[in-house]
């Protein structure tokens, strides 16, 4: 149980780094978006005003952090790895989380 345990770990390893790099990029993103979308909240005058400056916010934060991906699958799914591609997609976005 301990050399499986020790194996995965070994496998995880050379994501890691890639995985710090992906949240650097998302939390820098949304860094970005903030700034972008800050001026436009403190002129709402109500909320409905501000609500829909947070919906357009979350809207162009999900956009901005999807456009890559979705490049990318579809750029791999055009060289014919359709299926790993969507295996791993179906991975990150839709497997509930283990206790």
């Amino acid at each position: 149980d301990e050399s499986r345990r020790f194996a995965d770990w070994v496998r995880e390893l050379p994501v890691i780094p890639l995985l710090s790099q992906v949240r650097e990029v998302v939390h820098e993103t949304a860094r970005v978006e903030v700034e972008r979308f800050l001026p436009r909240l403190l002129r709402t005058q109500g909320t409905a005003e501000a609500q829909s400056v947070l919906e357009d916010f979350a809207q162009a934060l999900a956009n901005k952090f999807l456009h890559q991906p979705t490049r990318g699958a579809r750029r791999a799914a055009a060289e014919g790895r359709e299926h790993e591609i969507a295996a791993a997609l179906r991975d990150l976005f839709f497997q509930e989380s283990e206790p």
